[in-house]
């Protein structure tokens, strides 16, 4: 596994799914971590955004890069409120992983 590696990283409703690629666009590993939902009234849906956040660093660290840290050249997030915690987020991403 040398060479460039990519990682893609979908929070979405249920689950957090990480998947390695190679420069290729070859899937070569894939994890996911579901979390829940607490429905605590009708029309109400609630979950704990630290679920979401401990769930991409658990998939991250099941996802080897050919058992070499930082081996990965790319990554992509995808969750449509993602944005709203990514600048605080993404700073402290590698340590969080590396702990």
């Amino acid at each position: 596994m040398g060479g460039r590696l990519l990682v893609g990283i979908n929070v979405g409703t249920t689950s957090v799914k990480t998947v390695l690629f190679d420069a290729d666009g070859v899937m070569l590993s894939q994890a996911g971590q579901e979390y829940s939902t607490q429905y605590p009234r009708a029309g109400w849906a609630v979950q704990n955004p630290d679920d979401r956040w401990h769930g991409a660093c658990r998939t991250l660290k099941r996802v080897p890069a050919a058992g070499t840290p930082g081996a990965a050249t790319g990554a992509q997030w995808g969750n449509v409120m993602l944005a709203a915690v990514a600048s605080s987020v993404c700073r402290d991403f590698k340590a969080a992983v590396d702990a």
